[in-house]
């Protein structure tokens, strides 16, 4: 699990002028939502997300993380605790990604 610089909830969070959520100076965990074969799908996975207004992290699977595997290999979506129950819904009513979700 990775922990980054938080993300205020969708009910909370303010947006900037070029559609971004607004960081939170509290340190929020976030979770593995699902993962992908490659590169390619976790990236179509995550606009599904970003679209939903829910950030979205790719991060490359364990022993995956060589330069040389450039697009090849797994990869795991990471959400924000605080919105994972409906990034997994997102993920699961989507056609095809589902088999993903963790």
């Amino acid at each position: 699990m990775a922990r980054f610089t938080g993300w205020a909830s969708s009910k909370r969070r303010s947006r900037l002028s070029n559609g971004c959520a607004t960081l939170s100076t509290k340190m929020e965990e976030w979770i593995k939502v699902g993962s992908a074969p490659n590169e390619t799908s976790a990236l179509m996975m995550q606009g599904l997300l970003e679209e939903a207004g829910i950030p979205a992290l790719i991060q490359r699977g364990a022993g995956f993380d060589v330069p040389d595997f450039l697009s090849a290999g797994p990869r795991d979506i990471l959400v924000p605790d605080l919105v994972l129950k409906e990034a997994r819904e997102i993920l699961n009513n989507t056609t095809g990604l589902g088999s993903w979700v963790s």
